[in-house]
């Protein structure tokens, strides 16, 4: 293998390294130190870390838009050029706002539907589901894998809770806040599940039948957030494809670059 020595200056530096690259013929080594007065590494440094922040900005973007295809590919004359259309892509405010509004959509949702886990064995019941929480009382549903609860083992209870069975076969504990352990101990020991009754109000059937409206509403809502994102990515992911691919090439240069050219100033 020969090795050859070239000399050019600073700013035809990239071009010439791109230019080795691409021949594949490059292997870099560190020059003598007669010629380093030429080459200063704190501007490869300094290149380097620009080019790694607009590469993971395009990234991160990849990693948040719906993937589309990516049917070409695209070639720059230089890094400054690359770096100039990875900066004009600018989407980091939308997709900000699109991952909250996902976020809050996504957190009601979840929120709606363990109400509706909660409400859906009570219904049937003639309450005002405002009675099972109180200022001192708490209540759970209280279920078992088998089928098995045994209502007597919870009104034993030094606290002697309310134990009432609900439509579907399982029982609701109301317990003072001051007993809750005891009924954890007591359900643990018998191998039962509790499912805490939140703060609720109005008939089980009628607040469910409005839990069901709403999660309908949140689900548009969140449909229209995925209908952004698509929106977004048919404009833009091709593009930031592409130029990510090609700027991942540009930083491996420049790091290559900066291997060798390194020293201390």
């Amino acid at each position: 293998m020969e090795k050859i020595r070239i000399i050019s200056l600073i700013r035809y530096r990239e071009q010439v390294v791109t230019i080795l690259h691409d021949m594949r013929v490059m292997q870099l080594e560190p020059v003598s130190p007669d010629l380093l007065q030429y080459m200063k590494a704190s501007d490869l440094t300094a290149k380097v870390e620009v080019a790694n922040a607009e590469l993971q900005k395009l990234k991160s973007y990849m990693g948040i838009l719906p993937k589309q295809p990516v049917k070409g590919r695209k070639k720059f004359t230089s890094l400054e050029e690359a770096l100039g259309e990875a900066r004009s892509i600018d989407l980091t405010d939308r997709l900000r706002i699109l991952k909250e509004k996902e976020a809050d959509i996504s957190t009601d949702i979840k929120d709606i539907r363990n109400r509706m886990e909660t409400t859906q064995p009570l219904i049937g019941m003639d309450v005002d589901l405002s009675i099972f929480n109180t200022s001192f009382t708490k209540s759970y549903i209280v279920t078992s894998p088998l089928q098995n609860v045994d209502p007597d083992a919870l009104r034993r209870l030094p606290s002697s809770p309310s134990v009432v069975p609900t439509p579907n076969g399982q029982y609701v504990v109301t317990i003072p806040v001051l007993a809750e352990k005891d009924l954890a101990k007591v359900a643990n020991e018998l191998g039962y599940s509790l499912l805490h009754i939140p703060e609720l109000n109005g008939k089980p059937a009628d607040y469910y039948e409005d839990l069901v409206a709403s999660l309908k509403n949140m689900e548009k809502a969140l449909s229209m957030v995925n209908g952004d994102y698509q929106e977004l990515s048919k404009k833009n992911y091709e593009e930031i494809a592409t130029l990510e691919e090609q700027l991942r090439i540009e930083v491996s240069k420049l790091e290559a670059a900066q291997r060798a050219f390194s020293t201390s100033e």
